[in-house]
């Protein structure tokens, strides 16, 4: 019999087949059977979260290691609730808050096998020392406790003394404790507490304390209804608030007639005697208030990163004379802090850079000139500066502090407040930032007062210089020869 056999390649899988015309059997490869799906192992942790202490304002990381089958997918949890983008093996908080203390995380590792709940971490958060200057001067220690000296005029020691002489001892405010900031105004006073709290003490004629009446207290007391607070100003018969859910709250008067409903300017008969809340444009997340006469004003930083101004403007701060609404500051993003004086604005940007805008009769704009016909409704950039993390603003001199812990200043010197000698033939010199030789190592710096200012350095030391007005340098009253130089207070520490 005749065979007829004949090659094919076909370019299939790259094989070639032979087939055969006639009789005969055909040879094909048998695939080998399909390898089984590999066991799915299911989540562990294999390194817990460690609890963390952090300072104020400084970073904590929290990571979790774990095992099983890829991939593992994260979630970070706060206090048992999810916290939003936190999808990865490390959660990092890059500037904590005094309210991020006590909270605890923990971390859901899941798989196509399922899910594994790390144990909980608490973060611990040590409060820093904070300064406050009016006419009176305060220290919120790191241990919560507050201490005050300088005028007692219109009961702001709040020691319970209603004796209005002017005491330049630091004391102890009894009562008050686990205090996280304070803010000062014309004559009363405001704590905040790290419960989100707020306790208030001083001067009362129009509802400032917010304890629902308008007696002067010589002593702190809570103010009303008022919780979750994160940040606090106070102004001339004004007193401000801000919430962690970015709400601005008011008592007392205020200017501003859209801000405050049924105002009339400048008396108020019916002044807010508990705290309501502000109409602001978005969520705020900082805000500063003029407390020099003659009204309030304000700015508030939104968390956009916008600034807005409220209140009665003096000197072009918003451009408007006067805002009976938020106003959008032009020309300004990225603002993470402001500053507010008599004539004069100022913010802090997060890239370091210092822009101020309004009046330059002092010199605040720091570009060598001043005038009392100086003014600019948009904010110009301070030159000469180096990246700045800090920044205090008095009536018409700024305080400023560097990456590097050292003090910058300039603006107006007659009374010394800038903390260092300026050529009074040459009062430019004082519109030019200038570095202050000592101390070095600051910590924080306020500038407030008639023309003073305070530094705290991180060893704790409180140094003070300028005008001893009511013995806010720490030595008696009347001696009010200005202090060019910082000089350390005695009596009392941060630390």
């Amino acid at each position: 019999m005749m065979r007829c056999l004949s090659w094919s390649c076909v370019i299939l899988v790259s094989s070639c087949v032979l087939s055969g015309c006639g009789g005969g059997a055909s040879d094909s490869a048998t695939p080998p059977p399909a390898a089984p799906p590999p066991s799915l192992v299911a989540p562990s942790v294999t390194q817990q979260p460690t609890p963390l202490a952090v300072d104020e304002g400084g970073s904590a990381t929290f990571s979790v290691s774990a095992a099983g089958t890829a991939p593992l997918a994260y979630q970070w949890r706060r206090n048992g609730q999810a916290i939003d983008g936190a999808t990865q093996s490390s959660l990092t908080m890059p500037a904590t808050a005094f309210y991020d203390g006590g909270a605890r995380f923990s971390a859901v590792v899941s798989n196509a096998a399922g899910q594994v709940v790390s144990s909980d971490a608490e973060l611990t958060v040590r409060i820093r020392p904070k300064l406050a200057l009016c006419s009176t001067a305060f220290v919120v220690r790191a241990d919560g406790t507050v201490w005050s000296w300088g005028s007692n005029e219109r009961l702001a020691l709040g020691r319970g003394s209603t004796n209005p002489a002017n005491q330049p001892t630091p004391q102890q405010i009894p009562g008050l404790a686990d205090v996280v900031t304070i803010a000062c105004g014309y004559g009363h006073a405001l704590a905040l507490l790290r419960d989100g709290s707020v306790r208030a003490w001083g001067y009362n004629s129009n509802g400032q304390l917010g304890d629902g009446t308008r007696v002067n207290r010589a002593a702190p007391v809570a103010v009303a209804g008022l919780t979750d607070v994160v940040a606090l100003a106070a102004g001339l018969e004004g007193s401000y608030a801000l919430r962690r859910d970015g709400t601005l709250w008011m008592w007392g008067v205020m200017a501003s007639k859209a801000l405050f409903p049924g105002a009339t300017v400048p008396a108020d008969p019916a002044a807010r005697l508990a705290p309501v809340q502000l109409t602001t444009p978005e969520p705020m997340r900082a805000l500063a208030v003029r407390y020099q006469q003659p009204t309030d004003a304000g700015l508030g930083v939104g968390r956009s990163g916008q600034v807005y101004f409220f209140g009665r403007d003096l000197r072009s701060m918003s451009g408007t004379g006067f805002s009976e609404s938020a106003v959008q500051v032009a020309g300004l993003t990225s603002a993470i802090s402001v500053v507010v004086g008599i004539e004069t604005a100022g913010a802090l940007r997060a890239d370091g850079s210092v822009w101020v805008w309004g009046s330059s009769r002092g010199g605040q704009f720091g570009d060598g000139q001043v005038g009392p016909s100086l003014f600019s409704s948009q904010p110009r950039q301070v030159p000469g500066l180096p990246v700045i993390s800090a920044l205090s603003f008095n009536s018409e001199h700024l305080i400023a502090i560097d990456a590097n812990a050292r003090m910058w200043s300039w603006g107006d010197n007659s009374y010394g407040g800038l903390g260092r000698p300026t050529n009074p033939n040459t009062p430019s010199q004082a519109a030019t930032p200038t570095l202050v030789a000592a101390p070095t190592d600051v910590e924080t710096v306020v500038a407030g007062g008639v023309a003073n200012s305070m530094a705290m350095t991180r060893d704790g030391k409180i140094w003070a210089w300028g005008y001893n007005f009511s013995g806010t340098l720490g030595v008696p009253y009347p001696q009010t020869v200005a202090a060019e130089a910082p000089t350390l207070v005695s009596g009392v520490t941060g630390r």
